[in-house]
């Protein structure tokens, strides 16, 4: 809040934001926080600001033991990717690796790359 431009009510969904993701990895991970996307200038002066701590591990969803309500909360995820994700689990068995979820056959690249930090299979 103490950055020019970005209030309480900003501060907080940049807050829930990295909350919902399990931590920021990257500074470009502010351009997808909904109330700085029209506001190209306070997501600048934000990311001059900030950083993320080297070594940083986030959060980590296991997407062998994950239920589709714990899956669909995270912002890489979602919905419909949550649904696949546990019916491809309950059709084949659980995920050995994280790179198996490129089996899945309508994941797309660009989104497991995305969430790839962020899972794990155990």
């Amino acid at each position: 809040m103490q950055i020019r431009g970005i209030g309480a009510g900003r501060a907080k969904w940049v807050v829930r934001y990295r909350n919902q993701l399990g931590g920021y990895l990257r500074e470009d991970q502010l351009d997808e926080v909904f109330v700085l996307r029209d506001a190209p200038d306070l997501r600048d002066s934000l990311k001059k600001y900030t950083f993320v701590e080297p070594g940083f591990a986030p959060k980590l969803v296991n997407v062998n033991t994950a239920t589709f309500d714990e899956l669909y909360l995270h912002p890489y995820i979602g919905k419909p990717r949550a649904r696949i994700i546990v019916a491809y689990r309950n059709q084949h068995g659980p995920f050995k690796r994280v790179e198996d979820l490129k089996q899945i056959p309508i994941l797309k690249v660009e989104d497991w790359e995305k969430m790839r930090p962020y899972v794990r299979c155990e």
